[in-house]
């Protein structure tokens, strides 16, 4: 209590915790779960790919395999910071890979390609890659002569 004494001390604690009243309200982070990234290569469109992030932090990645002329799709899992997004995968060869995208800018480091949150109601992340593949396909197969 204010101003009372105790063991002969008087109390001197008068506005000592109004400090804690004025923080800062800590804003929450936009939780990936439920959303999708269609992430952009700036040069080849083969190598745009798609991240669904799924309920329990669990990942599925979704890309056009040159080599293998398919969609191929990939399972990790996922941690959320306040500055970016960690993905722990297998990649193709299946030895353990990480990447990250930060939240500000939306791009990966070592890709050369920008994620943004995919909400097109014309076409599903799947069927935008399968176009993307059949016009490679197409344009690879155009000087066949079988």
């Amino acid at each position: 209590e204010e101003n009372k004494t105790y063991n002969k001390q008087t109390c001197k604690c008068e506005g000592y915790f109004d400090q804690f009243n004025n923080l800062p309200e800590k804003k929450p982070l936009k939780k990936m779960s439920g959303s999708t990234l269609f992430c952009r290569n700036e040069n080849r469109k083969t190598e745009d790919f798609g991240i669904d992030f799924k309920f329990m932090n669990r990942v599925t990645i979704t890309a056009i395999d040159t080599d293998k002329e398919r969609i191929q799709t990939i399972n990790g899992t996922y941690e959320e910071l306040s500055d970016k997004i960690l993905i722990n995968y297998k990649n193709k060869w299946g030895e353990k890979d990480q990447t990250n995208i930060y939240r500000n800018t939306g791009r990966m480091p070592g890709y050369n390609a920008t994620c943004e949150l995919y909400a097109d109601e014309t076409f599903s992340l799947r069927e935008r890659l399968e176009q993307r593949l059949n016009s490679y396909i197409q344009k690879k197969s155009s000087g066949n002569k079988f």
